[in-house]
Formats: C-alpha cells, sequence, structure tokens
C-alpha cells in the first residue's frame, strides 16, 4: 500500500491534524525566515549606523579641538601677563593631545575604507607639520616677546596648515555620509528581496492551504452526499440503493453500518408489503361498506333538510292558519265582553270570558311552541333597538294590572331610573310579562309582587318577587325544562303548560344573558335575570312640540283602513276601533287596500300581510313608495311573526294574529299617547283578505271614534288608499291576491298614498329579510295576537306623529288645536303621576280681540290672531306645548315646569302681546290663568276648570295681569 493510499484510509480527525499540522509547519518556517531576514538587515543597519557615525563624529572632534589649539594661540599672542600664557600653553597641550588620541583611533576603525584612510593620512601629516612649527617655533617667540615673528608664522604657514587640515577633515565626513547613503541603498535592496520571498512564501501557503481544504472537503462533501443522495432515495422508496465503501474512516464505517440499516429496511418493507396485500382485500371491502353507509347517510340528511323545510313550513302555516281564527274568537269575545252592541246578562258574559280566557290560553300555548321551535332551529333573530326601559315595564305593569287587581295582588315597583337600554324590545317585554304572569298565576289571593330594576358593571339587573307557594329546592332545575311541570295538580289549577320558563330562559340567552331563580317552598319566589345594556343609557329627551303644517280645522273622526282578507277577523277589527273612536273602512285584498290608501288616505292603516292579489308587504311597499300615502302610518296585523320586516317595510307597529282588543287600541293610541278621546274624521284603512279579522278591527278602531275604511285584500286596499286617503293605514301582510309588502310597494309609489303611516298587522313570522323590506314604508308591526288597547295605542301614536293628517293643527295660527291639547294633556298626566314631574298650564285670553274682530271684521282678526300666536311661540321652548283653544284663548302647555317657572313665561307673554299692534295701531292685552299640576289637579277636567277659573279671575281684575295658584 503506497503512501498516499495510506493517507485515504486515514480517519477523518487524523487527516484534519495532518493539514492543520502542515500549516502551522508553512506558518512556523515563514516566522522563522521573517525573523532571519530581519535581523540581518537590522545588524548590517547598527554596523553602518554605529561605525560611520563614530568616525564622523570623531573627525568633527577633530576640527573642534583643533579650533580650540588656534583660538588659545591667537589668545598667548595678544596676552601680555605671562601667568595667562602658561595657562593658555597648557590647554593647548592637551588639545593637542586630544587631537593625537582622535587620529590614531580613526586609524584604528576598521568600516573605514582606503579613500578614508588617504585623506586621514594627509590630515595626520598637516596636523603634526602644524604641531611642530607651533611648539618649535610659534610658541618660543610668543613667549619671548617677539609678537612680529609670532604673527608671521601664525597667519602664514599656520594659517595654510589650518585651513588644510578644516578642508580634509569635511571631505572625510562627506566622504563617510555617502558611504551611509549608499548603505541605505543596499539596505532598500535586501528589504526588497525580503519582501519578494515573503509574498511568494504566504502565496505558497495559502495555495498549499486551500488545496488541502478542497481536497479535504471533496473527500468528506462528496462522500457524504454520496451518503445522503442513497438515504433520499430510499425516503422516496427505492430501497435497492446502497453506498460505495471505499475507506476505513468514519463516513466509511457509517456508510457500512447505512449499507447495512437499508437491507434490515428492505426486508422490514418486504415483509410489510406481504401484510398490506393480505389486507388490502378486508380494507376495499370496508371501504365498500362505508361508501354504502355514506350515500344512506347522505340521502337521510338530504331527507331531514326536507323534513327541516317542512317543518318550517308547517310552523309557517300553523302560525297563520292558527292565528288568524283565534284572533277572531278573542277579539269578538272581548267585543262582546266590553257589551258594545247591547247589554248580556251574567251567564252570557261568564260564557263568553270562558272563549276569551281558553282562546287565550290557547293562544300562548301556540306561541310557545313556535318559538320554542325557532329558537332550537336558530331562526329566531333579536331586533336590537334603544328604548326606554322604565316605559317597558310600565307598559307590562299596564298589562297584567287587572289580572293582578282581580285577585287582589299588589305590584310594587322599585326601579331606577335606567334611561334607554339597547335590547330585542318585544322579546324583553316578552321575558318580564311571563314571569309577572307567573308571578300572578302561582300567587296566592292578596299577595305581593315586588320588580326592581338596577344596573350594575354594564349590566342590566331585574327581578320579579312573588309571596305565592314557592318552588322546591328539588324542583329548581327542572322548572326551565321544556314540556315538564314539576306539579301536575297545579299545573291543572294554573293552567300551565311547562313551556313559559323554558322559552324566558332561551330568550335571555339570546341576549347573551342568565336567569336564575331563589325560593323558599311555600313562602315565595324570585326570578332575577341580567342582561348586557348598552355601554352607555341615554336619557330620553321630553318630546318638542314645534310647528307643524296643516290645512283644515275639524272634529272629524280619524279614519283608519283595515286590511285582512279575512271577513270575520276584519269585522272584529273595525268593531274595535269603532268601540275606540275611529272611522274605519277595510280592505280583503292588497290592490283594495291600495287603492282605498290612496283615495281615502285614512290616519293609519293597519295590514294583514297574507293577503289575496297582493300581500300585505307589497302593499306596505307601494304604501311608503308614494308621495300621497307614505306619511299613513301602517300597523301590521299578521299571524306571521316577521317584525324585522315589518320595521324594515316602514311599519310603525307589527301585531301577531290572534289580536286582543286591547292590544289593537293600544297599538292606535300610541300614536297619540291618549284613550277615549273622540276625534275628527280621522280615517284609518284596515287591510286584510279575512273578514272577520277585518271587521274585528273596525269594531275596536269605530267604538274608539276612529272612521273606517274596510279593504277585504291587497288589491281593494290599495284601490280605497288611493281613492281615500286615508289618514292611517292598518295592513295585512299574508293576503292571497297582493301581499302586504306588495301593498306596500304600491302604496309607496303612488303620490297620494306614499305619505300614510302603514301599521303592518299581521300573524306571519317575520323574517330579516321581510324586516328589511318594510324598512322605512311602515310605521308599526303588530302581530295578530294584539289586545284592542294594543293596536288603538299604535293608532294615536302615529295621530301624534302626523298631527296634521289627524287634524289637530290650528290651519290659521299653526299651532296645535284643543283635541291634541287634550292628548298630550292626558300624557302629560300619565308622566306626572308615573314619575312625580310637575308641569303647569297658562291660559291667556286676549283681552280685546272680540272688539276688534266687531270693529274690523274677520278677516282682520284672523290676521291679528296670526301676529299674537308669532309673538307668544317667540317666548316658549321647542318643549313647551302652543295650542289655539278657541277663537280668543290660547293655551300654554309647559312640561317639567314650576308654577313660578311659568309664571316668568307668562309675564313675557304678555310682554311680547302688548308690543304687538294690528290695524290702527291698536294695542292687545291679555289676562293669563297659571296652574299646575298636581297642586291645582290631578284630573284633565280639574286642571282646565282650575286655569279657566284663574284666567276669570285676571279678567275680573282688569285684565292684562296674570292669576296664579300657589307654588308647588
Amino acid at each position: 500500500m503506497s503512501l498516499l493510499q495510506k493517507m485515504w484510509n486515514l480517519k477523518i480527525k487524523d487527516k484534519l491534524f495532518l493539514t492543520f499540522a502542515g500549516g502551522v509547519a508553512l506558518y512556523l518556517f515563514l516566522a522563522s525566515a521573517s525573523y532571519y531576514f530581519i535581523d540581518r538587515i537590522r545588524d548590517y543597519g547598527d554596523t553602518v549606523y554605529n561605525t560611520h557615525l563614530n568616525i564622523s563624529q570623531s573627525v568633527y572632534e577633530l576640527k573642534s579641538n583643533l579650533y580650540a589649539v588656534r583660538n588659545s594661540l591667537t589668545t598667548m599672542l595678544l596676552e601680555e601677563d605671562k601667568t595667562q600664557m602658561s595657562i593658555h600653553h597648557k590647554k593647548i597641550n592637551e588639545f593637542t593631545k586630544s587631537i593625537d588620541l582622535d587620529i590614531a583611533k580613526l586609524f584604528k576603525q576598521p568600516a573605514m575604507d582606503n579613500e578614508a584612510r588617504t585623506m586621514l593620512s594627509e590630515l595626520k601629516t598637516v596636523w603634526e607639520a602644524f604641531r611642530d612649527t607651533r611648539d618649535k617655533e610659534l610658541i618660543p617667540h610668543i613667549l619671548a616677546g617677539r609678537h612680529k615673528e609670532a604673527k608671521a608664522i601664525t597667519y602664514g604657514i599656520q594659517m595654510q596648515r589650518f585651513d588644510r587640515f578644516t578642508s580634509l577633515a569635511e571631505e572625510i565626513v562627506r566622504h563617510e555620509n555617502q558611504v551611509v547613503y549608499t548603505a541605505k541603498i543596499h539596505v532598500g535592496e535586501r528589504i526588497k528581496i525580503y519582501y519578494y520571498f515573503l509574498f511568494i512564501i504566504v502565496i505558497t501557503g495559502a495555495l498549499a492551504g486551500l488545496l488541502a481544504t478542497i481536497l479535504i472537503s471533496r473527500e468528506i462533501g462528496g462522500r457524504l452526499a454520496s451518503v445522503l443522495g442513497v438515504a433520499k432515495s430510499m425516503a422516496e422508496g427505492d430501497l435497492t440503493g446502497r453506498v460505495t465503501v471505499d475507506r476505513k474512516d468514519e463516513i466509511g464505517i457509517l456508510a457500512e453500518e447505512f449499507n447495512v440499516m437499508a437491507d434490515h429496511l428492505q426486508a422490514s418493507y418486504n415483509s410489510l408489503e406481504q401484510k398490506v396485500l393480505a389486507r388490502t382485500k378486508s380494507l376495499r371491502i370496508a371501504n365498500e361498506e362505508l361508501e354504502r353507509r355514506r350515500i344512506e347517510l347522505e340521502f337521510m340528511n338530504e331527507e331531514i333538510r326536507k323534513a327541516s323545510e317542512l317543518k318550517s313550513r308547517f310552523l309557517a302555516t300553523v302560525s297563520h292558519e292558527l292565528r288568524t281564527p283565534l284572533n277572531s274568537v278573542i277579539g269578538f269575545t272581548e267585543l262582546l265582553k266590553g257589551q258594545a252592541f247591547g247589554p248580556m246578562n251574567e251567564k252570557q258574559l261568564e260564557y263568553t270570558r270562558y272563549i276569551n280566557t281558553s282562546g287565550k290560553h290557547l293562544l300562548q300555548l301556540i306561541n310557545n311552541i313556535l318559538d320554542i321551535s325557532k329558537i332550537e332551529a336558530g331562526k329566531m333573530d333579536l331586533m336590537l333597538d334603544e328604548f326606554p326601559f322604565n316605559a317597558l315595564i310600565d307598559d307590562v305593569v299596564s298589562i297584567v294590572k287587572p289580572l293582578a287587581d282581580a285577585r287582589g295582588i299588589t305590584v310594587g315597583i322599585d326601579i331606577e331610573d335606567i334611561g334607554s337600554i339597547k335590547a330585542d324590545k318585544g322579546k324583553l317585554k316578552q321575558i318580564v310579562l311571563n314571569l309577572l304572569s307567573n308571578a300572578i298565576k302561582f300567587n296566592r289571593e292578596n299577595g305581593q309582587i315586588d320588580i326592581k330594576s338596577y344596573l350594575k358593571d354594564g349590566e342590566l339587573y331585574t327581578s320579579v318577587k312573588d309571596t305565592g307557594v314557592g318552588i322546591k329546592s328539588e324542583d329548581m332545575d327542572r322548572i326551565w325544562h321544556e314540556f315538564e311541570q314539576i306539579d301536575g295538580s297545579m299545573t291543572r289549577q294554573f293552567e300551565g303548560t311547562g313551556l313559559g320558563l323554558a322559552v324566558t330562559k332561551k330568550l335571555v340567552e339570546l341576549h347573551k344573558g342568565r336567569i336564575w331563580v331563589t325560593s323558599e317552598y311555600g313562602k315565595g319566589t324570585i326570578f332575577t335575570f341580567v342582561i348586557p345594556a348598552a355601554e352607555k343609557t341615554i336619557s330620553v329627551p321630553v318630546s318638542e312640540a314645534g310647528p307643524v303644517e296643516a290645512s283644515v280645522l275639524t272634529d272629524e273622526l280619524p279614519t283608519i283602513l283595515v286590511v285582512e282578507d279575512n271577513h270575520e277577523l276584519r269585522k272584529l277589527i273595525t268593531a274595535h276601533l269603532n268601540e275606540a273612536g275611529y272611522n274605519v273602512v277595510g280592505a280583503a285584498d292588497g290592490d283594495e287596500a291600495l287603492r282605498m290608501a290612496k283615495t281615502l288616505k285614512p290616519f293609519a292603516i293597519t295590514l294583514d300581510i297574507m293577503l289575496p292579489v297582493k300581500d300585505g308587504w307589497e302593499v306596505i311597499k307601494e304604501i311608503k313608495g308614494s308621495a300621497d300615502t307614505r306619511d299613513i302610518p301602517v300597523i301590521i296585523v299578521s299571524a306571521l311573526e316577521d317584525m324585522k320586516k315589518g320595521f324594515s317595510f316602514g311599519a310603525c307597529d307589527y301585531l301577531t294574529k290572534p289580536v286582543e282588543k286591547g292590544t289593537l287600541i293600544g297599538a292606535l293610541r300610541k300614536l297619540n299617547f291618549t284613550t277615549r278621546v273622540k276625534r275628527g274624521s280621522y280615517t284609518i284603512l284596515v287591510v286584510d283578505d279575512d273578514p272577520k279579522a277585518v271587521e274585528l278591527m273596525t269594531g275596536i278602531l269605530t267604538t274608539e271614534g276612529f272612521g273606517v275604511l274596510k279593504a277585504f285584500g291587497g288589491e281593494e286596499g290599495i284601490k280605497f288608499a288611493v281613492e281615500r286617503e286615508p289618514d292611517l293605514i292598518i295592513l295585512d301582510l299574508m293576503m292571497p291576491d297582493i301581499s302586504g309588502f306588495e301593498v306596500l310597494e304600491n302604496l309607496r309609489t303612488h303620490s297620494y298614498t306614499k305619505d300614510i303611516p302603514v301599521i303592518i298587522y299581521t300573524a306571519k313570522d317575520l323574517t330579516r329579510e321581510d324586516r328589511i323590506k318594510l324598512d322605512n314604508d311602515v310605521s308599526k308591526i303588530i302581530t295578530k295576537e294584539f289586545s284592542i288597547e294594543y293596536i288603538l295605542n299604535e293608532v294615536r301614536k302615529v295621530e301624534m306623529l302626523y298631527p296634521a293628517r289627524a287634524k289637530m293643527v290650528d290651519p290659521l295660527t299653526n299651532t296645535f288645536n284643543r283635541r291634541y291639547f287634550k292628548r298630550r294633556l292626558a300624557h302629560e298626566i300619565a308622566r306626572g303621576e308615573r314619575y312625580g314631574h310637575t308641569f303647569s298650564i297658562a291660559m291667556m285670553s286676549i283681552d280685546n280681540l272680540a272688539q276688534y274682530e266687531k270693529r274690523f271684521g274677520p278677516v282682520m282678526a284672523d290676521d291679528a290672531v296670526k301676529k299674537l300666536a308669532n309673538s307668544i311661540r317667540e317666548c316658549v321652548r321647542r318643549s313647551d306645548c302652543l295650542i289655539r283653544y278657541n277663537d280668543i284663548i290660547f293655551l300654554l302647555l309647559l312640561p317639567q315646569t314650576s308654577i313660578s317657572a311659568a309664571n316668568i313665561v307668562g309675564e313675557k307673554v304678555r310682554f311680547m302681546i302688548e308690543r304687538c299692534r294690528a290695524a290702527d295701531n291698536i294695542k292687545f292685552t291679555t289676562s293669563i290663568g297659571l296652574v299646575a299640576f298636581p297642586k291645582d289637579g290631578r284630573e284633565e277636567k280639574e286642571l282646565i276648570d282650575s286655569a279657566i277659573a284663574k284666567m276669570e279671575e285676571a279678567v275680573k281684575g282688569g285684565g292684562n295681569r296674570i292669576a296664579r295658584g300657589e307654588d308647588y
């Protein structure tokens, strides 16, 4: 084996060590060579410098000593003192010895070349001649006083010898400098040679190192790459590759072990492949079975999906088909209970109450089942809105108060001024209503219920506490289960369904809240729920009464258009509205609803959704799309529960069938904040394909003094709306000919009906898309499970939103009239009783207006009245309400104003009226009577009588003054 082969077979660490050792040896050689060259150059430089520097130095010393000798001789020549002469003579001898020694040393310098030695020999000869002449001739003359002879020698021959000596000394120095310069050039050449040598050595070492690195890297890297390539091939599935072993170093050993591992892997793979082949058949059979089951599951899922769709359709159909007849049952029995069409005996009233109660119980059961189904299907959405929480509690308490009073149960309210919260108003109302209804249902006779609400850490806490039978601890969890009742006998006693609390819990959880119960069996129960409130509560400002446009001052009854295709329901609603004081017209389909809305221009419209020809959605869309009807409030009354869609289409309320009289009346009353006040010719178009629904709505509205137009369907509703231009349209959405949506669309595109307010009145479950469709076109959406009071409140809300359409504005002065004042006064009294607020009334008689009219006639008097109204308007706030009470009397309603503050306003009014001038520069004065709630009365009539009395007191006192009640 050759040396090279032995080296290749060395271990990698040995190869690396040899490479490192070679590099170290090379650099040690470089260091040694560098040291040698540097040392030689240094020695040569030292020799040249020291030798030739010493020679030059010695020559300079020769010259210096020679100058000293000459100077001493000159001094002796001039000196006369023998002693001084002796001293200088002595110095001359000393300098002479130094010169002799220096010349002898110079001759001993080995580095002095021949040329220098020749010049040095001549210098020695000159010196010796100079010395001999001095000692033998010059000094004796001086010492003998022969100065003339001494001077002749000194400036003669001796001077020549001195000059020659110095000239030779300088020649020697120049020669030595030339020698040093030549030596310097020689050193530079040696250094250059050394640099060349060092460069060659460094390059050679670097190349050798690079070559060694390349060889080792190629040796190690190439062999490792070979191992890596085989490993990669094995990773890709090729187990046949092997690494070539040509060395006995570490990589060679690794390659041998790798090949052994590859052999084992290939053997294992071959064995595994046999096992896989053996199992492939069984896996194929299993896969075929799984595929068959997957197809079966897909088929079953499709069947489940179809069943779910059928269930949804069924629930929608059940919602409409059950609520529509129930609406008639409940509505007509409420009309019978109210004995609106004649007296009934006790037995008839009792049976009527039984029917009404059973209908409501069945309706509650249907609603709970539908709510549970929608929540579990994930189809119940929240319609978040900002609304005053305190007002919601008041509404719910007003609903359950009659039930509580009937059993002697006291309802206590302890609620902070919460302000406005953001939640789903309808569902939150349902939560509170369910809890209060349970508290009344399971309470004792003459028991107590306490409602408490407060805000804490951004959450709204509400609790309902009762003094009822309580719940056992083991039943605490069961009360939340669907269709489960903790005591069957108690359920039969209290008519429970086992769904109310389950629905309540799910509604709370939809609001991302929580609900819990604490109870002591036999003593009572406390239900508490918490929901997130808005980040910041919003105080509800006092309504401002600004000037509005009007054209007629009249006492005609407002008309409501009831759009309902069901004849019985339309008749029932008509009865309710007639009883509430509204004129009612009915429409049985969408087209009729749109037509009547355009022609009658009712004050408001109750609209069913499921209408023939055009459904309620089309009806409300047309109503809100027409400039002539868009201002008519529309209350949707439908069996479909799709409140979002109704609101999105522009309905002002949404009632779900079956609707109670109180709910319906309440929906209308919300439009003007008051109840049972005979109104002017306020026409409501009721559009519903159900004749019973139209009659029911007509009965409700006409009883309340509204004029009603009946439209039995969407087409008839559109026709009546266009022809009669009602003040309001009540529109059902579910009509066969034209749906309520189409009725709305038609109404909003017609110039006569686009401003008519529309109330959606439907039993349809409104989807989010339905509500978006109804947006901006509907004043209110009412489901057909409404109470009469509720729907009337909604109509009255529309009246207050559109006072000019409701004939509540004086066209002469552009101020409100007496009818508006009565509604507003009832509202302020209710607020005062509820929140403890005060308000004041200023009744102002224009003292000399009647005499002015007699003198100048009614035209000039009307002009003066307008000027007076403008003068009064400048003195009041936007929240104050200015009313023309009769021909010569104005009235100011001042919310949240004490009588002292009202007195200041009265003085401003009196001053402004005095400044008002009419024809012939006639000056007016006023007599003002001031009263305040509750000091001067708690009832409407009591307050008006007190105001009249105070005004008459001011008149009797001479006029142009203020008479007021006591401070409160």
